[in-house]
């Protein structure tokens, strides 16, 4: 009996530590299981109007540390208004420097190629996307302007250049559907039989020579009105039927989802231009830059505001309350924005049980963690029952 109890006791025991050691290794595991690494996103290169080459924008990242440098140059840049009813025979183009242009399948190989040059570093191709613009006014009313042109967005993962020739963009333009609009931008085939009457009908004579001229009028503007509204069907989307909400922007995020890549909004400080100031404001701005060849200067109202980082620490102080807004909900964690530049992290450890976060969700939160070096903050979530063991 004696034998027997000290083997179950030894049995015991050897399981308590089992359970012990798998466990631990598990919550190990766990917290390695999202590491962070210096890295830099958001990079143009002269592919798209940026000013260095992708090669010597990798150099400058790997001297200074980084070790993760995702490039987004833009996959079009090209912006167009035409005038009615001839939309592509009297129009202005401007298109600019972009993957498109450069080709997708070069834009993919010379990305990996520098990827698998500088093997110390972890080199991403990607691509900042214009979904939509709109047409506002009218070119001969003066009052012309392109709306939602600063909205873009950043994709990452895709895998190769077909997934870049395919990604929707307003300037490569939207898949055309036959709908209604089909029929009526049939229209000009009535020239066309207008003109076939006519031309029997001429004789001899002035009335003849009239009608003969009137029936090649006609045949022309059938041509020329055919030509103009070919291919007869209505894009999905354009940039002359005015706002079409989040559609454009949805369309681009469910296409880079199915291929397995990621989005986020390229500038989501940028407010809308035309709300923040009008023209004849006066505004103090700083000079960034100095384009000599086009007679331009590149100006910022950004850089003369204070850096809201330099006063976090007095702001927000460990175990203080603050209310935010979800910005970001992820498997790490949920990004809670505090104000104008300054976000904090509450960590999926540290989630509620039960709690769904939403993007746009006003939350309250208290500060556990400054890092004012590596500018991070760690929340938590204040709640009004607390769990038995969470703060």
């Amino acid at each position: 009996m004696l034998r027997y109890g000290m083997n179950n006791k030894i049995k015991i025991f050897l399981l308590c530590l089992t359970c012990f050691l798998v466990f631990s290794f598990k919550s190990k595991a766990f917290c390695e299981e999202y590491k962070l690494f210096p890295g830099v996103i958001h990079l143009d290169s002269t592919i798209s109007g940026g000013k260095l080459p992708p090669e010597e924008m990798a150099v400058i990242a790997r001297d200074a540390g980084v070790e993760i440098a995702i490039f987004t140059d833009h996959d079009t840049m090209r912006w167009e208004y035409g005038i009615p009813p001839l939309r592509k025979f009297i129009r202005k183009v401007i298109e600019k420097g972009s993957i498109h242009s450069y080709g997708e399948e070069n834009y993919v190989n010379t990305i990996s190629g520098l990827n698998q040059k500088y093997p110390d570093m972890l080199i991403m191709h990607g691509a900042e996307a214009i979904p939509f613009y709109w047409w506002k006014g009218s070119y001969f009313t003066k009052n012309l302007e392109m709306m939602d042109g600063h909205k873009h967005i950043l994709v990452m993962g895709l895998n190769n250049a077909s997934d870049y020739k395919n990604l929707p963009s307003i300037g490569k333009g939207y898949s055309r559907g036959f709908a209604f609009d089909t029929l009526v931008s049939l229209w000009p085939l009535c020239f066309f039989v207008f003109g076939w009457f006519l031309l029997p009908a001429a004789k001899e004579g002035i009335i003849a020579t009239l009608l003969k001229t009137a029936s090649i009028i006609c045949l022309l503007l059938g041509i020329i009105f055919t030509i103009n509204n070919f291919p007869f069907a209505a894009p999905r989307y354009d940039q002359y039927h005015g706002d079409r909400g989040i559609a454009p922007y949805q369309t681009v995020i469910d296409y880079v989802n199915s291929r397995g890549g990621v989005t986020f909004w390229a500038h989501p400080e940028v407010e809308d231009v035309n709300k923040a100031v009008k023209e004849g404001d006066k505004l103090t701005v700083q000079v960034i830059g100095i384009d000599e060849e086009n007679g331009k200067l590149a100006l910022s109202v950004k850089r003369l505001s204070a850096d809201p980082w330099l006063v976090v620490g007095k702001k927000y102080k460990t175990d203080s309350k603050h209310k935010g807004s979800v910005t970001k909900v992820a498997p790490y964690g949920v990004l809670i924005r505090l104000e104008r530049g300054v976000e904090g992290l509450i960590h999926a450890s540290k989630m509620p049980s039960g709690m769904v976060f939403k993007i746009g969700d006003e939350v309250e939160v208290f500060v556990e963690s400054v890092d004012l070096d590596k500018r991070r903050l760690s929340l938590g979530v204040v709640l009004t029952e607390k769990p038995v063991g969470y703060k």
